[in-house]
């Protein structure tokens, strides 16, 4: 189990890593901090999953998300 998350880990962060270091070139560090903020809250998710943590439904993820969605659409 600790295998598991630890390579689930291992391989987001080294993904993440490659993206935005592309990204940063193209895009600037707006876009780059948003990306990270998105892949590091679905690296957690992820790992709860994994880890078989029972989350407390659907709402939590609704709550992670909605405040970033809100603030990236300008709502």
């Amino acid at each position: 189990m600790i295998f598991e998350v630890a390579g689930f880990i291992s391989l987001m962060g080294l993904l993440s890593f490659l993206q935005i270091r592309h990204m940063h070139k193209k895009e600037g560090i707006k876009a780059v901090l948003v990306y990270a903020l998105f892949m590091t809250i679905a690296t957690v998710i992820g790992s709860l999953l994994i880890a078989g943590v029972q989350l407390q439904g659907q709402s939590v993820i609704d709550r992670l998300f909605e405040p970033i969605g809100k603030a990236v659409l300008g709502s």
